[in-house]
């Protein structure tokens, strides 16, 4: 039983870091996001809002279309597209990675030579 809620509390612990990051990018400082700040990081992964989730960030965003902390992060945790994001970050990460080892590999061998 212990595993499972430790399994658990990665998984959510890695959502969290995920929503923080995505804060970050959008320029949020701790407070409110903006929803066309949100939406254009969003499209920089390659994600797409479907109407949906348009209409979720519509109802959740006040009048100069900011969504407070709190409400976002519930959002946030709900989401698909937040685990899209997620994926998408880690995909990057990986061809950052692939290519930084091609940089090193001098003689495309797949292994570097010291």
């Amino acid at each position: 039983m212990a595993a499972v809620s430790h399994l658990k509390n990665k998984r959510e612990a890695k959502l969290r870091e995920g929503i923080e990051r995505i804060m970050a990018r959008c320029g949020s400082g701790g407070g409110a996001i903006s929803v066309k700040s949100y939406i254009e990081v969003m499209s920089s992964y390659g994600i797409d809002m479907d109407d949906k989730e348009a209409a979720k960030l519509d109802r959740l965003s006040d009048n100069d279309g900011m969504i407070e902390r709190p409400d976002f992060i519930e959002y946030a945790k709900k989401s698909h597209v937040i685990k899209d994001y997620m994926d998408a970050e880690k995909s990057k990460n990986v061809d950052k990675a692939e290519l930084a080892f091609k940089a090193i590999d001098k003689d495309g061998s797949g292994f570097i030579d010291v």
